[in-house]
């Protein structure tokens, strides 16, 4: 109790060395000017003295003050200072939002979003576009978004971006990361534009945003020359160090393969397991092989087998065809020829060309389903496509 009267008292004295630099300020606010009452209240609320910042903020309010409206419709939504009330809070925000009041209107858009008071998307945008239109930065992308979701209006991915790049010169870190998303995949009606990409994922990376820094690495690695791809790794391994699973892949893959770095099995396996751990499918699958194969950790089917599972079921096709042929020759899992053509079928309709020629050897044997010459045929043709020859019972990947 003595700590919570000394923390208040030393809160107070801080409001009084203010009002000592300005007793003006207090004299104003006594006498009824409310501007004065605004600020006199604002620095109650600093000092965390909510009950005056309340009744300083209360009277300035039923003087016509729009901020103060605004401030106090926070203080009842909280509940600092006074009784929370939800239904109060919304007068407050309502009346300063129909006065023009900007702050308000995102504050009353934001109650219209939380369904608080009444879940209505629509009066949500409305006001949110109210307050963007008056010039309100901080609504910009509040705009955007819901344009770039149909959120309460419908979809326009051209008023997104426009509302978004608006945001983003604003400074706004997560609308640079989308500008910059548009401009490295040509998305949204923009046409790809690797330099303004660039520019706007370096701003949202410079923020802190991990998903810009990954996506800055990959249109870095596809530029020219060996800085841009020490500039792509640097932000790879800071995205893949901050919990981005692409990233870590990608930087598995690098350690896998020893281009842009020395090749480590050990280290892409670890990169890999991150990633995995938190349902990334490529990782997964890449990691499954080199527990298949023993590279860089020990060989262990059941563990390859588990990992082609996961990534399988979320519809990576390579998973499936080596899961197929896993459940096809036992190992890892309990054999089984209907589970080998499950996988296998599933694979062969994503695309995948080897699971393609291996679906061709089951339906012209009847392994694990009805044994069908036409199909068997279909497939065959379908794997020639993707440059797969079948010689007998021998499958070739033509060269390139």
């Amino acid at each position: 109790m003595k700590r919570i009267i000394l923390i208040s008292a030393l809160l107070f004295c801080s409001v009084l060395s203010v009002w000592g630099q300005d007793a003006e300020l207090v004299a104003r606010a006594e006498g009824g000017d409310s501007e004065a009452q605004y600020e006199l209240a604002r620095y109650y609320n600093q000092a965390g003295i909510y009950a005056q910042a309340y009744q300083w903020t209360k009277r300035s309010a039923e003087q016509g003050n729009t901020n103060a409206m605004a401030a106090l419709g926070t203080l009842y939504e909280d509940g600092l200072g006074v009784a929370q009330s939800i239904v109060d809070a919304f007068g407050w925000y309502e009346k300063a939002a129909k006065s023009g009041n900007t702050i308000a209107q995102r504050l009353l858009g934001t109650l219209y979003s939380s369904g608080k008071i009444e879940y209505n998307l629509e009066k949500m945008h409305y006001w949110f576009l109210q307050a963007a239109l008056a010039g309100d930065t901080d609504a910009y992308a509040l705009v955007g978004w819901n344009y770039q979701s149909g959120r309460g209006v419908e979809q326009d991915y051209e008023q997104a971006f426009c509302w978004l790049y608006m945001a983003a010169e604003q400074g706004d870190a997560d609308a640079q990361h989308y500008i910059g998303f548009c401009y490295a995949n040509g998305k949204m009606g923009v046409e790809r534009n690797e330099i303004n990409s660039l520019y706007w994922l370096q701003c949202a990376a410079n923020q802190g945003v991990v998903r810009a820094m990954g996506l800055l690495s990959a249109v870095m690695n596809d530029g020219e020359g060996l800085e841009s791809l020490d500039e792509s790794i640097k932000w790879c391994r800071k995205a893949a160090e901050q919990g981005d699973a692409p990233s870590q892949t990608i930087l598995g893959v690098h350690y896998s393969n020893g281009d842009v770095l020395p090749q480590d099995y050990k280290e892409a396996a670890k990169w890999y397991q991150k990633a995995a751990d938190q349902g990334d499918a490529d990782a997964q699958t890449y990691l499954a092989e080199m527990y298949y194969k023993g590279v860089g950790v020990p060989k262990d089917y059941t563990k390859a087998a588990a990992l082609y599972q996961k990534a399988a079921e979320q519809g990576n096709v390579e998973a499936q065809a080596y899961l197929g042929q896993m459940y096809s020759s036992g190992k890892g899992v309990r054999q089984s020829k209907e589970e080998a053509f499950r996988w296998t079928l599933a694979a062969a309709e994503g695309g995948y060309g080897q699971a393609q020629a291996f679906l061709y050897f089951l339906y012209r044997d009847g392994c694990g389903t009805s044994k069908d010459i036409p199909k068997a045929n279909y497939w065959r043709q379908k794997a020639a496509e993707q440059g797969y020859t079948i010689d007998g019972d021998t499958v070739y990947k033509n060269k390139e």
